[in-house]
């Protein structure tokens, strides 16, 4: 997977969530690359479900939303 200048981030592009795994806790998620119909599974500890462009909570209050070219970390 490319990786961003962020060494803790991996941007996937082309490519959907099909599936959160794990046993009581999420452990990984199975992604599907649009162009190629391949699947893989992706180790993590959670994910974020966005949804729209400007959060509505307080977890994230005072944070810029995510432009188009970068991910703002919170």
């Amino acid at each position: 997977m490319p990786t961003s200048p962020a060494r803790n981030l991996v941007i996937t592009w082309d490519a959907i969530v099909t599936a959160i795994q794990g046993q009581g806790r999420v452990q990984s998620v199975r992604l599907k690359n649009l162009k190629t119909n391949q699947e893989q599974d992706y180790p993590c500890d959670g994910v974020f479900i966005f949804v729209g462009m400007v959060p509505s909570n307080r977890f994230s209050q005072g944070h810029d939303p995510v432009d188009r070219a970068r991910v703002h970390p919170l």
